[in-house]
C-alpha cells in the first residue's frame, strides 16, 4: 500500500495538442517537446503519462482520475488553432489540477496579438503601430507593413510576400481581407521594423523573473538577394531553404550592445509583470535603424524543443541544461 501511494505521488501528466502524422513541421514540433520533457521528468524521478488534449468529458475524467501531482502543459493549439490555446489551462483550473507555465488568463491575453498590442500601448510598452480591417493605430503610406496572423505562432503563414506597401489605408485593408480569405485566419497589418531581431527568454525563480542570455536572429545575405529580414515559415521550418540556412540564431552579444540589452531586459521584466506571466516566457523584439526597440510578441509557454528553440539555447548559454529548465518550471507551480 505504501508503494502504491509513493507511485501515485510521482505521477505527472504531459498534456499536448494532438497532431496527425501528415501535419506540417510546425505542428509536429510539439511531439519533440513531449519526448524531451517526458525523458527529463523520468530522469528527475517522476512517472509520466502522455495525454493528448481534447475538450470532451472523457479527457477531463481521465486526467482527474489519474490524480497527477501536476500537468506539464505543452498544448500549443486546439484543434490546430492558436485561438483556443487557453482552453487547456482553463479546464485544468476548473478541475483544480496544478499545471506548469502561464495561467489561462495570461495565455488568453497574449495569444491574441491585437489585445496584446493594445495592452502594451496602454502601458507605454513600445510596440509597432498596426491596422486591422476595422481599426487604425498608425497607418502611413510611406511605411512597409507585415501581414501577420492574429493568433497563430511558429511563423504560420509568413512569407516574403507578407511584407507589403499600400498607398492608402483602404488598399491595406483590401490586402488584409484578401489574406484572410486565402488562409482562413484572422490577420492584421503591423508596421514593418526593418532592423535587428532579438529574443529575450525568461524563467521564473521563486516567483520572480530571471532573464536568460539574449538571442539575436542574424539575417545573412538577405540584402544581396533582396529579401525582407523576417523569420518566415521557410526560415523557421524548411531546413533546405535559403532562408533557413541564412537565418542564424546567435547568443553572442557585443560589448557595445550592453546598454541596449539592459533596456530590453527592463522592458521584458515589465511585460512579465504586466501580463501576469509565470514559469517561463519569451519576449520578441525588433530594433529599428535608430536603435529604438519594439516588442513584437509576448510568448507565454514558448517552444522548449532541445537544440531547436531559442529559449533552450538561451538557457544553455545561461548555464542551465534541459533538466534544470524543466525542474525550474516545475518549482514555479
Amino acid at each position: 500500500m505504501q508503494k502504491e501511494r509513493m507511485a501515485s505521488n510521482t505521477l505527472v501528466t504531459v498534456l499536448y495538442n494532438q497532431v496527425s502524422e501528415n501535419a506540417p513541421k510546425d505542428e509536429l514540433d510539439v511531439i519533440h517537446q513531449v519526448h524531451a520533457v517526458t525523458s527529463s521528468l523520468e530522469q528527475l524521478g517522476y512517472s509520466v503519462i502522455q495525454h493528448a488534449f481534447s475538450d470532451n468529458l472523457d479527457m477531463m475524467n481521465s486526467i482527474k482520475k489519474a490524480e497527477p501531482l501536476f500537468v506539464f502543459n505543452l498544448v500549443e493549439a486546439f484543434p490546430g488553432k492558436g485561438k483556443r490555446i487557453f482552453l487547456a489551462p482553463a479546464i485544468l483550473e476548473c478541475l483544480n489540477i496544478k499545471y506548469t507555465g502561464c495561467s489561462a488568463t495570461a495565455i488568453l491575453l497574449t495569444a491574441n496579438k491585437i489585445i496584446t498590442k493594445k495592452l502594451m500601448k496602454a502601458r507605454d510598452i513600445p510596440t509597432p503601430p498596426w491596422v486591422t480591417d476595422n481599426d487604425n493605430k498608425g497607418f502611413t503610406k510611406s511605411d512597409k507593413y507585415i501581414i501577420k496572423a492574429v493568433y497563430e505562432d511558429g511563423s504560420m503563414g509568413l512569407n516574403q510576400g507578407s511584407v507589403v506597401t499600400a498607398n492608402s489605408i483602404s488598399k491595406l485593408r483590401q490586402i488584409i481581407k484578401s489574406e484572410e480569405r486565402r488562409t482562413g485566419n484572422e490577420v492584421f497589418a503591423e508596421r514593418f521594423i526593418d532592423g535587428r531581431e532579438m529574443h529575450f527568454s525568461i524563467i521564473g525563480e521563486k516567483g520572480k523573473p530571471r532573464l536568460l542570455y539574449p538571442c539575436e536572429i542574424k539575417f545573412t545575405g538577405y540584402e544581396e538577394i533582396n529579401q525582407a529580414k523576417i523569420v518566415d515559415y521557410r526560415a523557421k521550418w524548411e531546413v533546405d531553404s535559403i532562408e533557413y540556412i541564412n537565418t542564424v540564431s546567435s547568443n553572442s552579444i557585443e560589448d557595445y550592445d550592453q546598454e541596449l540589452v539592459e533596456e530590453l531586459n527592463k522592458i521584458s521584466v515589465t511585460c512579465w509583470y504586466e501580463f501576469g506571466l509565470k514559469g517561463y516566457a519569451r519576449i520578441d523584439f525588433r530594433i529599428d535603424n535608430e536603435g529604438k526597440p519594439w516588442v513584437l510578441e509576448i510568448n507565454a509557454n514558448p517552444c522548449i524543443t532541445p537544440k531547436e528553440s531559442s529559449f533552450i539555447r538561451a538557457a544553455g548559454k545561461s548555464g542551465l541544461d534541459f533538466n534544470e529548465v524543466v525542474k525550474k518550471i516545475i518549482l514555479e507551480l
